[in-house]
């Protein structure tokens, strides 16, 4: 929480990646990252050609179902994010309301 309020704090120009939308069309990622950071002449295509290969095998290297927020079972899910509610409702609406159900 405390890396959130700060970058929440923080005044400067910002940007937001969410992991999970990196590894689902990380294209798109990839190209706001660079178009955020002011770096033309990128080829995205190429640093993608072998993406698929990565992805398997950085996941290898994790337990099963790791990548899937929904592992946790929906119960635990919603007490985490009532208990982050509470702490600050405002970060919370802002970041990572899109993690609840409700």
């Amino acid at each position: 929480m405390f890396i959130i309020k700060r970058f929440h704090e923080y005044k400067g120009n910002k940007l937001i990646l969410y992991y999970e939308d990196f590894v689902n069309d990380p294209g798109n990622e990839l190209k706001q990252f660079f178009e955020f950071l002011l770096i033309k002449d990128i080829d995205i295509e190429s640093f993608l050609m072998n993406y698929d290969y990565h992805v398997k095998k950085s996941k290898s290297l994790y337990p099963a179902g790791m990548f899937n927020r929904r592992n946790i079972g929906p119960d635990i899910q919603q007490t985490l994010c009532n208990y982050i509610k509470s702490l600050d409702e405002k970060i919370f609406k802002d970041y990572l309301s899109r993690y609840s159900n409700v």
